[in-house]
C-alpha cells in the first residue's frame, strides 16, 4: 500500500479524482471545485508527475466513468449472493478485466467499516456464468482505516500489477497493489467440473390437476439407483400443507416418470397443525403452514434414509428422520418407517443430511442452526425417545463477503 499525492491531503477544494490508462500510461485527473483540474501521469501507476491537462484527455476520463457505471449495472447481480447476512447495497464492482480464460470481475464489500476485495471469473459471452470465485479476499483494509471515510476511486491493470486507488479523508490518495499470485494462481487451476443450468427448466412444476402440488414444487432430494435418478420434492397445494412428491429421470435432466399422488405425507403430531392453534409466521418457510419440508435422501445398504424439516405451524421447525427399504422405494410402495424427531425442541434446526459412508465407524450427520453448520457423529441411525443431535462440531460462516 503506497500513499501518493499526499500534498492533497489537507486540500478542501478537490471535487473529484479519476483515472484512465492511455498509451500504456496511467493518467490521474484531479478536478477542483473552482472548475480547474490537475493532471499527473505515471509509467507504473505508483509514481506520478504533474503534467498540463490536454483537452483530449478529458474525453478518455468521461469514457472511463461511463464504463464503470455500465460494469456496476451488468455485474452487480452476479455478485449478489442472496445471503441474509450480506447487504447487496454494499457491494461495489471495482473493474472487469478481460483475460485469456474469461472476464475477471474485481469487487469489494463494506461491512462495519472493513473493506474486503474479492475476484471471480465469468464467461465472455455470459456474465451470469461464473467459472470460478476466489475463496479468500485478495485484499483487506487495515485496521487503521476502520473509522475513517474512504472512497474507492478506480482499479487499473498495468503490465506488472493490478492497482486499486482509494481516497482516505485526511490522509490522501492511496495505491494498493493486489497480490498478483492470488489471482494468477487461481486462473491456472484447471476446473474439472463445471455446473451449468440446463435449458429445460423447471424440471418439475406445479400441476393444477393434482391439488396437493397445485401451488409450489421445490427443494428436491435425489439418489441414483437401478440406473435412474429418483427425486423426492417438496410440494404444496393451496391449503399450504407441505408433502413430498416423486419423479424419476433416466439422465438426470429429463423427467421420464412422475407420480400423481404424494410419496410422503405428514402423519405425526409434530408435523400437523393442531386445530385452533394460531400459526406462528416467523417459522414459515416457502409459505408452508404445516407438513414435511425440504427432504434429503441417502442410500445406505438396502435402505433409503430421509431427513426432512417437520413443522406443525407453531413450534420451531425440527429435523425428522425416516427410512424405507430400497426394494419398496424402487417399486413405489411407500412403506416408510415411523418418523422420529432427531433435533431438540425449542430450536430451529434444518437442512440435515446423512453422508453415504461411515467415517471411523460412525454415521455423519450435517445440519444447520443458523448461521452455523453443525456436524454429529453417531453410532446408530436408530434414535430413541429423547435422543437428539448435539451439534458436536461447528463450521462457522466466514464474513458476509464469503457466505457460501
Amino acid at each position: 500500500m503506497l500513499e501518493i499525492l499526499n500534498h492533497f491531503r489537507s486540500k478542501s477544494d478537490i471535487k473529484d479524482v479519476s483515472f484512465c490508462v492511455k498509451e500504456r500510461k496511467v493518467h490521474l485527473l484531479v478536478q477542483l471545485k473552482k472548475g480547474k483540474s490537475k493532471l499527473a501521469i505515471s509509467e507504473d501507476g505508483l509514481e506520478f508527475k504533474s503534467q498540463k491537462s490536454p483537452e483530449a484527455t478529458t474525453t478518455d476520463f468521461l469514457k472511463n466513468q461511463k464504463r464503470k457505471q455500465a460494469e456496476q449495472h451488468l455485474y452487480h447481480s452476479v455478485l449478489a449472493s442472496g445471503s441474509e447476512r450480506m447487504n447487496g447495497n454494499n457491494l461495489v464492482v471495482e473493474r472487469i478485466i478481460k483475460a485469456k480464460e474469461g472476464v475477471l470481475v474485481f469487487y469489494h464489500h463494506n461491512q462495519d467499516g472493513n473493506i474486503e476485495v474479492g475476484v471471480l471469473m465469468t464467461e465472455f459471452s455470459d456474465p451470469g456464468k461464473v467459472i470460478w470465485k476466489h475463496s479468500e479476499p485478495v485484499w483487506e483494509s487495515p485496521n487503521s482505516w476502520r473509522n475513517k471515510k474512504k472512497v474507492f476511486i478506480d482499479l487499473i491493470k498495468t503490465d506488472k500489477r493490478y492497482i486499486a486507488y482509494w481516497w482516505l479523508k485526511g490522509k490522501g490518495l492511496f495505491a494498493i497493489a493486489y497480490p498478483e499470485y492470488k489471482i494468477n494462481n487461481r486462473i491456472q487451476l484447471k476446473q474439472n467440473h463445471s455446473l451449468y443450468k440446463v435449458d429445460n427448466n423447471p424440471l418439475i412444476a406445479p400441476q393444477a390437476k393434482n391439488s396437493w402440488e397445485a401451488f409450489t414444487t421445490f427443494n428436491p432430494a435425489a439418489i441414483y439407483a437401478a440406473n435412474k435418478v429418483h427425486i423426492l420434492y417438496r410440494a404444496q397445494g393451496f391449503d399450504y400443507v407441505s408433502v413430498l412428491g416423486y419423479a424419476s429421470s433416466d439422465d438426470g435432466i429429463q423427467i421420464t416418470a412422475k407420480e400423481d399422488k404424494p410419496a410422503y405425507v405428514p402423519i405425526r403430531p409434530f408435523e400437523k397443525r393442531r386445530k385452533g392453534k394460531m400459526l406462528v409466521t416467523k417459522y414459515q418457510s416457502g409459505g408452508g403452514c404445516e407438513g414435511c419440508e425440504d427432504p434429503r435422501t441417502t442410500r445406505l445398504g438396502d435402505k433409503v434414509y430421509m431427513t426432512y424439516v417437520a413443522f406443525n405451524g407453531y413450534d420451531p421447525p425440527r429435523i425428522a428422520l425416516t427410512s424405507i427399504k430400497l426394494t419398496d422405494f424402487l417399486a413405489k410402495r411407500w412403506l416408510w418407517e415411523k418418523p422420529v424427531l432427531i433435533s431438540p425442541p425449542g430450536v430451529v434446526d434444518k437442512s440435515a443430511c446423512i453422508l453415504p459412508e461411515k467415517i471411523n465407524g460412525k454415521y455423519v450427520i450435517f445440519h444447520r442452526i443458523f448461521p452455523n453448520i453443525l456436524i454429529d457423529y453417531v453410532d446408530s441411525l436408530e434414535f430413541g425417545e429423547g435422543q437428539y443431535l448435539k451439534g458436536e462440531h461447528k463450521i462457522e460462516p466466514r464474513s458476509p463477503m464469503w457466505w457460501d
